[in-house]
């Protein structure tokens, strides 16, 4: 899962839309002459020098589109000087919208959107009179003073977007649906855009015969997400193996499965493949210096790539922010040892062993002697090789390419998982399992030492000195998995403190806090909101004192996401969130939301949230065992909340895209990055995922 950027592209398999922000990929962008320069910085910038009197331009290449229906090009655009932005249209032949010009005065320092409507301009008047055609354009041509006087400056877009994501050329296609399968057992739900309620639908099998009947029930719109009423399509009492589709009103939906323990069966070899194939062998990094006044080299060789075309790696980032660090790296190495433990991979176990050895190398090497754990690594992207070395990465203000010698991780930038991480390990299986012990221990009790000017280490690796939950979640895990390593009390004594803090920080409906002194900002989170769940499971694995308040606190958890979820219309089950935006450094009041904000501590990042709701998933099933040690996964509508949420990163969602790539019907095109030797997308991965527009939440 790329957690590094944002990753707003989406073009359908049937090509009525093309929208991207550049922040990952530029490789599709063209400029006309040397008196134009391009780069990213996280978006595209576009340096100028005495452009305009040529026709001077940049073109923006994609797959064909069809935009008949929707003929509109919107840009989010700033500047550094007032120019006249024209944007003409080619389709596959050649021709160009040149007739009529379509242009618009950029004058602002701050992102504005501009919508370009291209209704009745398909025409070129040079070099020769010809219609163009809608159904088939591949390029926009975007040009600067296009004619006259000369512009010089800088340009900043950090959004593209043309034709309709609403529209698809086959209008037969109207269900929303898993499109990789639903579990025998559990929650079988569809949608229907387009059906009525009562209207008849039938599940057919392979050969087409039908096997189940049932009625369409009442669904809804989403406020906000157009006037599209989703009705509802529940077979959840089917019950019978095979590959499916759904029949209603002489329309079909795309093929399905339906298996005992579906999810798993048909998809947990892909998350191996893609770590895998994201291995980062850079043989830079068997001597790698750090940022600052460090001299040495260290051997850092080995982990995993952050996201495709990024040979970054992370133990965590967006440290500056504070409140949004995810865990990486070692949440992939524990995650796999927990997977491991509770699911039989059969021929894959092989596979996964190498995989969490892999990790655990990498981990081992990243302790320093001295005990602290080295953050990241970063290059700008693979921009510049060169510079590779061991630093933190991320500033506010968008300039996420700056980097500081504040490469010492704190419990929450890593170090934490990565001692579970470690622990875990050294009881699991990891071959050199003593030095792996060796390697948490000396880390745990480094952050829990004397820090310089600060009562601790992690106090003073945090960058406002202050802890926060994912502090506290992950000192939690990290001390429950050193008891289970070692046995020694002070690691179980450390767990239930950890977890009292955590407890204390629920507010009074439900609700979580990140803050501990002023519980003023909601906890939110777009990869680990459901590991405060999680963690808190695990330690009643090694005590009993809490189980009680443990119990209380799930069940509030549960309520609180059941009501601020199904408060609005919510037919896919989204599983919605309670934050506060942050303006200028200052908290807005607090709202229930399906989004991040985009106004948030790091100052420019959000992004599709499947890591999320991945998370929320294990955790509402986890808080419902909690609350009820009989609880199993099936057809009950708390079972059906946490797999909704799978089945929208799986296609159940209102762009019908499957976004594990190398899976369903409706997958996302394969990522390309001309620059360095990038990977492309590896089977399994999953893309960021679906987030709100760019200008509205």
């Amino acid at each position: 899962v790329c957690l590094a950027a944002m990753f707003l592209f989406v073009q359908s398999s049937f090509a009525q839309y093309y929208s991207t922000d550049f922040a990952t990929s530029i490789a599709n962008v063209t400029k006309s002459a040397p008196s134009i320069s391009i780069s990213r910085n996280p978006n595209l910038r576009i340096q100028t020098t005495a452009v305009g009197a040529g026709y001077e331009n940049i073109e923006v290449s994609f797959s064909s589109l069809d935009i008949s229906s929707n003929p509109i090009v919107k840009v989010s655009v700033k500047t550094s000087a007032s120019f006249d932005l024209r944007i003409d249209l080619v389709d596959q032949s050649g021709s160009s919208t040149n007739a009529t010009p379509v242009v618009k005065k950029v004058t602002s320092a701050n992102y504005t959107e501009f919508q370009f409507d291209f209704t009745g301009k398909f025409q070129q008047s040079w070099p020769s009179t010809v219609a163009v055609n809608p159904a088939k354009i591949v390029k926009a041509v975007l040009l600067f003073n296009a004619g006259g006087s000369s512009f010089t400056g800088e340009v900043n877009i950090n959004s593209f977007r043309i034709g309709n994501p609403n529209l698809g050329s086959n209008s037969a296609i109207k269900f929303s649906i898993n499109q990789v399968g639903y579990d025998f057992y559990g929650s079988k739900k569809a949608l229907c855009s387009s059906c009525q309620v009562g209207q008849v639908f039938d599940i057919l099998n392979n050969t087409n015969q039908k096997v189940y009947s049932g009625t369409v029930s009442e669904g809804s719109a989403v406020t906000g997400w157009g006037s599209t009423v989703w009705n509802t399509i529940d077979f959840s009492d089917f019950q019978n193996n095979g590959t499916f589709k759904i029949e209603s009103d002489g329309k079909q939906s795309n093929a399905f499965k339906v298996q005992e323990n579906a999810l798993f069966a048909l998809t947990s070899n892909g998350p191996i493949t893609f770590f895998n194939g994201m291995r980062s062998m850079d043989n830079a990094d068997y001597n790698l210096s750090f940022n600052g006044s460090r001299s040495d080299k260290v051997n850092v060789y080995g982990g995993w790539w952050d996201a495709n075309g990024d040979p970054g790696k992370h133990m965590s980032h967006l440290s500056f922010a504070n409140h949004f660090n995810p865990q990486q790296i070692p949440l992939v190495v524990w995650s796999l040892l927990e997977s491991q433990k509770v699911s039989d991979f059969g021929n894959n176990s092989t596979a996964v062993d190498s995989e969490i050895n892999w990790g655990v190398d990498y981990l081992i090497r990243n302790v320093d002697p001295l005990g602290y754990l080295y953050l990241a690594i970063f290059d700008d992207w693979g921009n510049d090789v060169a510079s590779r070395e061991i630093c933190e990465w991320g500033q506010a203000g968008g300039n996420d390419s700056q980097r500081s010698a504040n490469y010492k991780a704190a419990m929450r930038e890593g170090a934490g998982m990565a001692i579970a991480a470690l622990a875990k390990a050294s009881k699991d299986g990891y071959p050199n399992n003593t030095v792996a012990l060796a390697k948490a221990e000396l880390l745990y009790s480094h952050l829990k030492s004397q820090g310089t000017g600060y009562a601790t280490k992690n106090l003073e690796y945090c960058n406002d000195h202050k802890e926060n939950i994912i502090d506290i979640y992950c000192g939690l895990l990290a001390s429950v998995e050193l008891f289970k390593a070692t046995s020694k009390t002070v690691y179980k004594t450390d767990a239930i403190a950890y977890a009292n803090r955590l407890l204390a920080l629920q507010g009074a409906n439900g609700e979580m806090y990140s803050d501990e002194n002023t519980r003023n900002r909601p906890f939110y989170h777009a990869a680990d909101e459901g590991l405060p769940i999680v963690v808190l499971s695990k330690l009643l694995t090694i005590d009993n004192s809490l189980k009680t308040p443990i119990k209380a606190f799930a069940n509030s958890w549960l309520n609180w996401f059941n009501t601020i979820t199904y408060e609005v219309g919510n037919p896919f089950d989204y599983v919605r969130q309670y934050n506060k935006a942050s303006v200028n450094g200052t908290l807005q009041t607090a709202k229930k939301a399906f989004f991040l904000p985009h106004s948030n501590e790091t100052d420019y990042w959000w992004q599709g949230e499947n890591a999320r709701l991945a998370s929320m998933t294990t955790a509402l099933l986890t808080a419902n065992k909690i609350v009820d040690s009989t609880f199993l996964y099936g057809n009950n509508n708390a079972s059906k909340l946490s797999v909704s949420q799978l089945d929208w990163i799986l296609g159940k969602n209102p762009l019908n895209v499957c976004m594990m790539f190398g899976y369903g019907s409706n997958t996302y095109p394969t990522y390309v990055n001309g620059v360095g030797n990038k990977k492309m997308n590896q089977q399994g991965g999953i893309c960021n995922g679906i987030t709100s527009d760019t200008l509205n939440e």
